[in-house]
């Protein structure tokens, strides 16, 4: 049987979450946001929801439903996110490297017109077996149900499937569902000391494969 490996795509598979952070320091400075970049880290990882309660709280003269106007707009007018320039320089060699021997899964918060935007414009859309998006599930990451949608949806056992992840709500939801869970290491203050390793890059996946899987 064959094994599957499960992706989160946001600072994992693509450098975006810099490209988040500089985007939305920029429109909400524009807005009158007085802090600074770091302020915002707490947005890394984390659904959109919870990222625009954050956002509100240092605009608090406007709406949650506004601050996600403003985002959306600013996203997808002003700056919108190429994700082939995004990709880490390893991504497409080792993915397609490793599609010839595992299922990729793509399992991300991001809406499921994000995830068919980067399969497309990365020319994967027929690199992942499964693709599961936060419309998917009813319970985002740190809850672990999108990485157990998607073990049962292949019919595999835990042994059988591997989390590559880099935030913490992410690494959390790996544990949670009981899978060992790697994590790229963050550039940001993420703790991500509940994951089971830590690869610097993801060309050093296939080393760690080799050791679960015992090949």
């Amino acid at each position: 049987m064959k094994k599957a490996l499960f992706f989160d795509l946001d600072g994992t598979l693509i450098d975006s979450e810099r490209f988040y952070l500089e985007g939305t320091y920029r429109w909400m400075s524009e807005k009158g946001f007085a802090g600074t970049a770091e302020d915002l880290y707490g947005t890394v990882g984390v659904t959109f929801d919870e990222a625009y309660r954050l956002m509100q709280k240092y605009l608090p003269q406007f709406s949650v439903e506004e601050i996600r106007r403003f985002n959306e707009d600013y996203f997808l007018n002003r700056d919108p996110l190429r994700y082939r320039d995004l990709l880490f320089p390893e991504t497409d060699s080792v993915l397609k490297e490793l599609a010839k021997d595992y299922m990729l899964c793509l399992c991300s918060n991001d809406p499921c017109r994000e995830l068919d935007r980067f399969r497309t414009e990365c020319g994967y859309e027929d690199l992942f077996t499964l693709v599961l998006s936060c419309e998917d599930i009813k319970n985002a990451k740190p809850d672990p149900e999108i990485f157990l949608k998607a073990r049962d949806l292949l019919g595999l056992k835990n042994e059988d499937c591997l989390i590559v992840e880099d935030s913490d709500c992410g690494i959390a939801a790996g544990k949670a569902a009981g899978i060992y869970t790697v994590a790229r290491k963050c550039p940001f203050p993420v703790d991500q000391s509940a994951a089971d390793r830590l690869l610097g890059s993801l060309g050093e996946l296939t080393e760690v494969l080799k050791e679960f899987y015992h090949e």
